[in-house]
Formats: structure tokens, C-alpha cells, sequence
């Protein structure tokens, strides 16, 4: 395989998993905050609302607070990601435009030495065996020829979700219930 490709593919599959976990955000706040709109589901309904009685100089109060602002959200990202390669180079690979004949000069104007591309392949690798671990590796060549450490982090809260919950915080709703007089 191509060198930039086997270094590049653990990057491309940390960023694809911090998307996936944007999404299961996403799915998460739908499915806790508003109620399910029929058409689509991931298009938020009414804001779901949670609520009590509570007494107060002897009459009762329906209080309606928004759930949203009573649930923490699990939005995560990936902080850090170290990945460390054992990598065993197959061969190089040089690539040069063929030469022919023109008439007419070419538009780029390098048709006198065009730079030939070099490729590198390279397969993973047989960890290099340290003294403790080489008698536990005698029976396997490709054991351990990547390491990942992946750290992840509560992810700030998007501005629009502080606008949201901003917008919640505010629609509290108290009721005087008009049986308790």
C-alpha cells in the first residue's frame, strides 16, 4: 500500500469516529429534549416540558420546566490521538512522463525536465521485540504493529445549544392552580 495511504487511513477513521460521535449527539438531544415529529426524525417536534405540584402559602403550583435543562448532554470530541507505526518500507516506485514531441510548447511551459514522482509502499510491520516481549511474539510476526491512544474530552457547548437553553431557562412556567383558594 502506499505509504501516505497507510499513515493517512488511522487518521481519516479518528475523524469519521469523532463525527459518529457528533451524531449520536445529535440522536441523543432529539430523542430526550423534543417530542418525535412524525415526518421526520431528525426534525425536532415540541420542546418537551417536565412537570410538578408544588405548595406554596397553601395553594398549589404546577411548575413546566423544559427537559433539556434538567439532562446533561454527552457531547464529546477527540482531544488527542498519538498513533505509532511499525512500518517496513517494500520499495519505491518512480514514475516520469513519458517523452515525446510537440509542436506546440505545452501550457505549463516544463516539457524540458519534468519532475518524476516518487512513491513509497510500505506494509505494516512487525513490532521491533523488546527482551520482555520478544518470547511472547515468537509465534505471531504481525502482533502489535500499531499502537492507538485516543483522548477524549467533554466538547464546549455549541453556540446555538447556549442559545437554546438560554431560551428555555426563560420559559418557565408557573401556574396557580384556582381550586386552592
Amino acid at each position: 500500500m502506499d505509504l501516505r495511504q497507510l499513515i493517512a487511513a488511522p487518521l481519516v477513521a479518528t475523524v469519521e469516529a469523532d463525527a459518529l460521535s457528533t451524531q449520536k449527539y445529535l440522536d441523543h438531544l432529539f430523542s430526550i429534549a423534543f417530542e418525535q415529529n412524525g415526518e421526520n426524525e431528525h426534525t425536532p417536534g415540541k420542546l418537551r416540558y417536565i412537570s410538578f405540584n408544588y405548595q406554596e402559602g397553601g395553594k398549589t403550583r404546577t411548575i413546566s420546566l423544559p427537559l433539556m435543562s434538567l439532562v446533561p448532554f454527552p457531547l464529546l470530541q477527540v482531544k488527542e490521538a498519538e498513533f505509532h507505526f511499525d512500518i517496513n518500507i517494500v520499495d519505491s516506485v518512480t514514475t516520469q512522463a513519458e517523452k515525446s514531441f510537440h509542436i506546440l510548447p505545452s501550457k505549463t511551459g516544463n516539457d524540458e525536465n519534468p519532475e518524476p514522482e516518487f512513491t513509497l509502499r510500505a506494509t505494516l510491520a512487525a513490532k521491533s521485540p523488546t527482551a520482555a516481549t520478544a518470547k511472547q511474539n515468537e509465534s505471531s510476526s504481525m502482533t502489535a504493529n500499531m499502537q492507538v491512544k485516543v483522548i477524549m474530552q467533554q466538547a464546549d457547548i455549541p453556540g446555538g445549544l447556549t442559545n437554546l437553553l438560554q431560551l428555555t431557562n426563560n420559559s418557565l412556567e408557573v401556574i396557580n392552580n384556582n381550586h386552592d383558594q
